[in-house]
């Protein structure tokens, strides 16, 4: 593939930290591909994300927010929010925060490739389509797609993309099991229900720039109705997890949880209302990554 990033000699990687691979908007109506750390520096040039298909907006915004509550570990209350409406480089930890966890962002990493299991097979070693986790390819009858038959190939840009949102938007079903996942049974893993970002029909705020929208859908610590986890962290922040392993939730292990091969969001386990809280008939999320602001 062209877009593999040059390791001088060393392993293949993808670092999306640096790689361009999130569609954006510009406001003056230009589209382009941004890595993440270009991403919040032109924040307050970008009108929005433009995904694949829409869902893909709403997956990798939860994936930006993730990125920015932790590395502004805030805001703590509703006066530092308002700082940072008034701060244009109100994003400026961002790129050193990715520098230090730039390893857990690399698409090919050997141990730790970004929102996969290194090594996770099925006992008979079977390789699947990509059909399983382009969305705008249905299985069976292949109509309404522009991609006739199937996805025979992606580069990686695409493929971290779609890997954000099956994990976000997965389906629910019989799933192949996979060795090391005690849940297989007969080769099988049986339904836990769609991603999580399917059971909400996310709701966000947006601002007139991407870098208002991430400001509006930032929650501060003491909200009202919000409940912190203390040991909320995204996934790149915590240890490699393997088949079957659950994530913690907050807001910052919910808008990275990875339900494709885990139990679920940890969200459900931090506050028994949150589906209830979640939906999107309400006006403010308790948790920013679930939904968030409606104006």
């Amino acid at each position: 593939m062209t877009d593999l990033a040059s390791t001088g000699g060393g392993p293949p990687s993808f670092d999306l930290t640096s790689q361009p691979w999130i569609p954006v908007l510009y406001r003056d109506g230009r589209q382009d591909e941004l890595s993440l750390r270009e991403v919040f520096a032109q924040a307050s040039d970008l009108a929005r994300i433009v995904g694949d298909v829409p869902t893909q907006e709403f997956a990798l915004l939860r994936l930006l927010l993730a990125v920015a509550h932790d590395a502004l570990d805030g805001p703590q209350d509703a006066d530092q929010w308002a700082d940072w409406w008034e701060d244009e480089d109100c994003f400026f930890s961002v790129p050193s925060y990715l520098d230090t966890h730039r390893e857990r962002f690399d698409l090919l990493h050997p141990v730790a490739p970004f929102f996969q299991v290194a090594g996770l097979r099925t006992s008979r070693d079977e390789v699947f389509s990509l059909n399983r986790i382009v969305a705008d390819v249905p299985n069976g009858e292949p109509f309404f797609t522009a991609r006739m038959p199937s996805v025979e190939r992606l580069g990686f840009a695409e493929a971290a993309r779609w890997v954000v949102h099956a994990h976000a938007y997965d389906t629910s079903g019989i799933k192949t099991g996979v060795v090391g996942d005690s849940r297989a049974k007969n080769g099988k893993v049986y339904p836990l229900g769609v991603g999580w970002a399917g059971n909400l029909g996310g709701v966000f705020a947006e601002g007139d720039t991407l870098r208002e929208t991430l400001l509006l859908n930032m929650v501060a610590h003491h909200t009202n109705r919000h409940r912190s986890d203390p040991d909320d962290r995204p996934a790149w922040r915590r240890e490699p997890c393997g088949p079957g392993a659950a994530l913690g939730g907050g807001r910052r292990g919910c808008g990275t949880c990875t339900p494709g091969r885990g139990e679920g969001c940890g969200c459900t386990s931090t506050a028994t209302a949150s589906m209830e809280w979640c939906s999107p008939t309400v006006i403010r999320c308790p948790c920013t990554i679930c939904t968030s602001v409606s104006r």
